[in-house]
């Protein structure tokens, strides 16, 4: 899929400046498929030169994820889940904080807006390495318990939840990320095209989106072609 009929996926109005990005940014990615060096592809701008341009919505990367097996826990192990998993993923919000601009958790469920991709990213596997390190069972845990986490980028309105006075995002692309989430293998990170795209336009350092191929999303929402993400062993 070419940067054209990308812009087209995304269901929401862009700035030129982000059509610029994604263009450049899809340009560099099937060059990297095709296994040849690009040329003639401008030099780039910063994510923030994008955002709030007339005629188009900011954009915003996001993060969707949840505990497999969480579902199975029984009372006594909701307890542990509730302190020592999310108090894993609560250090890492923490840490993150300052890139953070909105986070929501329900159950095992946690969806993180924020302000830059390159942070996006880097989260994605701090959060990814966090809950992978820790041997579940021997905290009373089922020792398969992991979390699936997705990524997404893009055009999204931005507003104040006026029930709980927090800045939120909603639109078509918070949609699609939370539909990624369900499909990603336990303990890794799965990118929709878009986000890959802009990564390697921003030059985010030191990870790779290695093709995952078409995927059917749940709920009736189309087939996307995803990356896997992952820390570029090279670097």
């Amino acid at each position: 899929m070419h940067g054209e009929e990308e812009l087209n996926c995304l269901g929401e109005p862009a700035s030129a400046g982000f059509a610029s990005l994604l263009f450049r940014g899809a340009a560099l990615l099937r060059a990297q498929e095709l296994d040849i060096i690009p040329s003639g592809i401008p030099p780039i701008q910063s994510q923030d030169s994008h955002q709030g341009e007339a005629g188009g919505m900011p954009f915003r990367a996001m993060l969707f994820a949840d505990a497999k097996g969480y579902s199975g826990l029984d009372t006594a192990s909701l307890r542990i889940f509730n302190r020592d998993f999310l108090g894993r993923i609560g250090e890492v919000v923490a840490h993150h904080r300052e890139t953070v601009l909105t986070v929501r958790t329900a159950g095992d469920g946690l969806f993180v807006v924020f302000r830059d991709l390159p942070c996006a990213i880097l989260f994605s596997l701090a959060l990814r390495d966090a809950a992978a390190a820790v041997d579940w069972s021997n905290r009373g845990l089922p020792a398969d318990l992991g979390l699936r986490i997705s990524l997404d980028a893009g055009p999204v309105l931005e507003y104040s939840d006026p029930v709980t006075g927090r800045p939120e995002v909603s639109g078509h692309l918070v949609n699609r990320a939370a539909r990624i989430e369900p499909i990603t293998p336990v303990n890794h990170v799965y990118a929709s095209r878009t986000l890959a795209a802009l990564a390697l336009a921003l030059h985010v350092p030191g990870v790779r989106f290695e093709y995952a191929g078409e995927t059917v999303l749940p709920k009736g929402f189309g087939t996307l072609p995803l990356y896997h993400l992952t820390r570029n062993a090279a670097e």
